[in-house]
This record gives C-alpha cells, structure tokens and sequence, in this order.
C-alpha cells in the first residue's frame, strides 16, 4: 500500500479526473442486515446503540419508492447554465483567457466532471478596484446563481484575483470560508 507513482512539474503529466470529498454527505452509510438489505431504524425508545446485535429485531427493509408507469421523471431547475444576455455581459466583464475558463467551469459543473461545490479562481489580476466592484456587483444583482469573492495572492498583495462559486453547490458554511 501507499503512493507508487507522483506527478511533478518537469514530467509528462497526465491529467487525472476526481473528485475531492469534504462534505459529510460526500460519506453517508448505510447499515446492512444479514441478509444485504439496507437498514432503517425505528423505534419509540431513544436507544442510541442501535448497531449492536440485540436490537436486530427493531430493524426495518427499506421502502423503495414506487415508480409510476407513463409518469415523467421530476425536471430540476437548471441552477448552473446562465442566459445569453449574462454571458455577452460577463464576457465585457472578464478578460477573454477568464471569460474561457467560466465556460469550461460552467460545462464542467454541468457535465458533472468537477463537483458543484467546487470554485473556480481566475488567472487574471483584477488590481483595479473599479473592475472588480463592476464584476461583484454584476454578479450580486444580476447572477445570482453564482457568487464571487476577491482573493489577495499571499506572495505578492497587489495581485487580486476573483474567486467564482455555484451559489447551489456551496453551504453556508463552506461560503464563510
């Protein structure tokens, strides 16, 4: 066991798809019974050892939920894909090298390749304070599927740089970090 192979600068390197898992619904388990099925536990009593053996009684198989036949499937709200007007205004906004990277993010988010949670920093320095304000208040009033932060490069403070995230793909918690 253990790490066999790295990728470094200087290297071929191949670029390798994951995804990276931080939220605890990223790691939701389900308990099995002897027989394979998926557990749910019910009972009156808060008994908070629910996994020991004498309460094997008290389990109950999960209920699938029935499918009803010529009924459509539940469509969800796009909450990724912007309209055309946003787009012609976000690409006035960001530089054409950022304006790229938004609309692989945004095709990335929805292909399902990177997870919604994930951000998107840009490559250009946004210094101008006025450029920046524009892009947050564009984002704030008009986007408000996605939202967007400045973040100061720690190596050099008069670069800045815009940090962009999918508003439904990040908790509130997360958001404050």
């Amino acid at each position: 066991m253990g790490i066999s192979h790295f990728l470094t600068e200087g290297t071929d390197a191949v670029k390798l798809n994951c995804s990276f898992k931080h939220r605890f619904s990223d790691f939701i388990v389900n308990e099995i019974d002897q027989k394979g099925d998926v557990v749910w536990w019910q009972s009156e009593n808060a008994n908070l050892q629910h996994w020991k053996m004498s309460n094997f009684e008290n389990t109950v198989p999960v209920q699938e939920e029935e499918k009803v036949e010529g009924a459509e499937p539940k469509e969800e709200p796009d909450v990724i894909t912007l309209a055309e007007e946003h787009l012609s205004v976000i690409k006035e906004l960001f530089t054409e090298e950022d304006y790229a990277l938004f609309l692989t993010y945004m095709e990335e988010l929805k292909s399902g390749v990177i997870e919604k949670s994930a951000l998107l920093c840009l490559e250009s320095n946004y210094a101008d304070k006025e450029k920046r304000a524009k892009i947050h208040g564009y984002f704030k009033s008009d986007v408000k599927k996605y939202e967007t932060d400045t973040v100061v490069d720690h190596a050099n403070q008069m670069i800045r740089k815009i940090r962009l995230f999918l508003v439904a793909g990040m908790s509130n918690k997360n958001r404050k970090r």
